[in-house]
């Protein structure tokens, strides 16, 4: 439970380096739209699938945390693009579909089926965001500090959740949020390295 508890706790700011990378920028540039959107689903739903089930809070706290900072980063998107009107009815949206989940007023079938949707966001909005960054040979405004705070949480989130429910389907999702936190990561430094490479390469020719 402790270690449940440190990862909700930390949760509460493990996006935060990304927001000062995207206000020190200015700019959202090289992260997936696609990415954040299926990542904030995948929260919702993981939020809302482990309060209809009564599981402790320590199990899954952070997605309630990572819900409002994913929001957050979107929103920002939308300030420096200027959709103000998308700035307005984005939140507005979020709230009501929130309160019709979090009602606990829907069969046990629909939490179920939508949990199971979390699987294949997971996979394609982390695949997305790989691809993007392959594409562009940069990584963009992608923070290393949000990602290694991100892969260290789902490995321990993986440990609680075998060592307090012991939901497979949760530990499945985490197992393979892991494995794609990690590749991005491996991103950032190799594409980090090229840049650096490649301007130490400028420099001789000059």
């Amino acid at each position: 439970k402790l270690l449940g508890m440190s990862i909700v706790l930390g949760s509460s700011l493990v996006k935060l380096p990304q927001v000062v990378t995207i206000l020190l920028a200015g700019s959202t540039k090289g992260l997936s739209s696609f990415s954040l959107y299926a990542e904030l689903l995948a929260y919702v739903i993981t939020w809302s699938y482990s309060a209809f089930q009564k599981f402790p809070f320590t199990t899954w706290g952070e997605s309630m945390f990572l819900t409002i900072q994913n929001t957050i980063i979107i929103m920002l998107g939308y300030s420096y693009t200027r959709d103000y009107l998308r700035l307005v009815l984005f939140p507005l949206c979020l709230v009501v579909s929130m309160s019709v989940l979090l009602s606990e007023q829907l069969p046990a079938q629909v939490y179920f089926y939508l949990q199971t949707c979390v699987i294949p966001l997971a996979i394609i909005g982390k695949l997305k965001q790989v691809q993007e960054n392959y594409s562009n040979s940069s990584t963009g405004q992608l923070s290393f500090v949000t990602l290694v705070l991100l892969f260290v949480g789902t490995l321990i989130r993986m440990f609680t959740t075998i060592k307090e429910t012991g939901d497979m389907l949760s530990l499945f999702i985490y197992g393979i949020s892991a494995v794609l936190n990690f590749i991005l990561l491996t991103q950032i430094l190799y594409y980090s390295y090229a840049t650096e490479k490649e301007i130490d390469s400028k420099k001789k020719t000059d």
